[in-house]
């Protein structure tokens, strides 16, 4: 299947909300609305950065069986998230994550790029990384650590500590898709489906970059969505 890369739309970092957290939610609620101003204006520099709120919400997760270019993991059933979230505007770049973590493991060098060439469990240290940049409690406790990340062979435990904490995480799977379905219910965020599961499609063209249409490189991500 193609790997594409969403315009406008994966590193990327989630907050949530919700009922239960509402008390813990309000004191921080300056520090949240004030990301770019409160952090120390050395990282607030290097790392501009934009969020979108997601409100609660009930969709369709998977995709019918006659889509073309479908997995046949992609089970279609109905999901209810009852928490809201944001969802940071664009990928992570390659600027954001060198801010951070004072080095950049991505091939395609760039630093308006998305960072790329990292694992599961470099994302998790990243997101460690801005919560405490923001000041946050950091989503996710990270044990037996064994190397650095963005480095070959970075590995921890990992416990995250649940949907109350306020630091950033990654998003769901259904978060992810939700988000990135913008409301639709075809295969595309732009109400249409693909004319080709491998070669180039003007659908898909619309949409995200993929390597008919971005000659097999990561393209620079715009500033006015960061």
């Amino acid at each position: 299947r193609m790997t594409v890369y969403l315009k406008g739309c994966p590193l990327r970092c989630t907050w949530c909300h919700s009922p239960e957290s509402q008390a813990r939610a309000a004191e921080t609620e300056q520090v949240r609305k004030t990301r770019l101003v409160s952090r120390p204006r050395r990282v607030r520099r290097r790392l501009p950065v934009a969020f979108v709120d997601l409100e609660p919400g009930q969709f369709s997760m998977g995709s019918p069986e006659t889509e073309a270019g479908r997995g046949e993991e992609e089970r279609l059933h109905e999901v209810i998230l009852t928490r809201g979230f944001q969802l940071q505007t664009t990928l992570v770049t390659q600027a954001q994550w060198a801010a951070l973590l004072k080095q950049n493991p991505s091939s395609f060098d760039g630093l308006e790029r998305p960072v790329e060439r990292v694992t599961w469990f470099d994302a998790v240290a990243y997101c460690n990384a801005f919560s405490e940049a923001c000041g946050l409690e950091p989503a996710y406790v990270l044990t037996s650590v064994d190397g650095r990340p963005g480095e070959e062979g970075f590995f921890a435990k990992v416990m995250w500590k649940g949907l109350d904490c306020p630091g950033y995480r990654l998003p769901t799977e259904a978060e992810w898709e939700y988000a990135c379905r913008a409301g639709t219910t075809t295969a595309l965020n732009n109400g249409k489906n693909l004319t080709s599961e491998k070669g180039k499609c003007v659908n898909l063209d619309q949409v995200a970059w993929y390597n008919n249409n971005s000659g097999s490189g990561i393209i620079v991500i715009p500033g006015d969505l960061i």
